[in-house]
């Protein structure tokens, strides 16, 4: 059985990103702005993260969970490099 321990990471972005600025001591305040495209059988979300009135990350994907771990996973890679 193969680990697929990335598409889980991606999964938990949400949480993980929590943690992340709690450790830092950083506002763990989510917004979130939303915007749907595509068909009615097959949408694509875009979910634009903010903290503090701050855009921080972006994502898609077919669900809107998705496009939020996907946002939440962009802005922890900018964390995790700074």
């Amino acid at each position: 059985m193969e680990n697929n321990t990335q598409g889980e990471g991606k999964r938990q972005a949400i949480m993980q990103l929590h943690n992340e600025l709690e450790r830092r001591g950083l506002p763990r305040e989510f917004s979130w702005k939303e915007k749907r495209t595509g068909p009615l059988h097959s949408p694509v979300w875009q979910m634009d993260l903010f903290i503090n009135d701050t855009q921080c990350g972006r994502g898609f994907g077919q669900r809107k969970r998705d496009a939020k771990h996907a946002a939440c996973a962009q802005y922890l890679d900018v964390l995790r490099a700074t």
